[in-house]
């Protein structure tokens, strides 16, 4: 099991994990050979990590226009989706004979941060709500 982790790792798989860049890989014919697995997720999760005090900022300043560029980059993280679900005739990966193949799903779409800031800034629209709700009680 070891040599097969490690021998994922080769190509500099390490240092992309480090450095919280790995969804901008390459992973294989499948999308699904990498470099410790949680990787990419991490990587993401960083990622949108690092854009959340600008999104408080903007909120602090003006309650509105935070609320509106909460909407407006959920938005474009939801059409940019449906657009390449729709382009590609992508679905989830599910293994069966009567689908086609899809190797570029998940390097292309799934792994992807404007793909996933969908949920995430769901998450901080509710903590917006909510800290409205909590302070007018």
């Amino acid at each position: 099991a070891f040599n097969t982790l490690a021998s994922s790792c080769n190509n500099g798989g390490v240092l992309w994990n480090m450095f919280f860049v790995y969804f901008f890989g390459n992973h294989g014919p499948s999308g699904l050979h990498y470099c410790f697995g949680w990787g990419w997720y991490l990587a993401v999760d960083f990622q949108l990590f690092l854009i959340t005090p600008l999104i408080f900022f903007v909120y602090n300043k003006k309650k509105k226009l935070g609320l509106l560029l909460t909407f407006l980059i959920w938005s474009a993280s939801v059409i940019t989706a449906f657009a390449m679900i729709m382009a590609n005739n992508w679905r989830y990966p599910i293994p069966n004979p009567k689908f086609r193949p899809q190797p570029e799903f998940m390097d292309n779409f799934y792994y992807k941060p404007y793909i996933r800031i969908s949920a995430y800034i769901m998450g901080i629209w509710v903590g917006m709500f909510y800290l409205e709700w909590k302070n007018k009680n």
